[in-house]
């Protein structure tokens, strides 16, 4: 299963999403650069992309976000100093869309807010060894932090 965390777009920022996803390692040398920063409000903690590795035998490249939104902070647990942290998983299809989502959470609030967000998140699907599209299990963290 592949660790992959993403940057919000600006377009995903403009939407309104307030949750955080954990920041990861800092890209291997000599990838390609992300787009200039994006700023997520005073409650935000950017997150980066994280290293993947293939998994041996059916995937050659992991998949890539290349469109997600973050989750909206649940406004009842915001008001209420409530935070909180999800793990989801989930499959990218050979389509590039998010299937198949389970999240555990330390608030159901939040498990909900990030089922209802990843299925809007597109990524350049993985690939097996003869550049075919092929489904990808993926383990996604997102943190929900008051005031970072």
């Amino acid at each position: 299963m592949e660790d992959i965390q993403a940057r919000p777009t600006p377009d995903s920022v403009r939407a309104g999403g307030t949750g955080v996803m954990e920041p990861a390692p800092a890209p291997p040398v000599g990838a390609a650069p992300l787009p200039g920063p994006v700023d997520l409000g005073p409650s935000a903690v950017p997150p980066r992309v994280a290293r993947t590795r293939p998994v041996p035998g059916r995937v050659a490249e992991p998949p890539r976000p290349i469109a997600q939104w973050a989750p909206r902070y649940p406004v009842a647990l915001r008001d209420r100093g409530v935070e909180g942290r999800v793990v989801a998983t989930f499959v990218v299809d050979d389509e590039g869309r998010a299937r198949d989502v389970e999240a555990q959470a330390t608030h159901a609030a939040f498990a909900q807010a990030v089922r209802e967000v990843l299925p809007r998140w597109r990524f350049r699907p993985a690939r097996d060894a003869a550049g075919q599209a092929v489904a990808a299990p993926v383990r996604q963290v997102f943190r929900f932090r008051i005031g970072d």
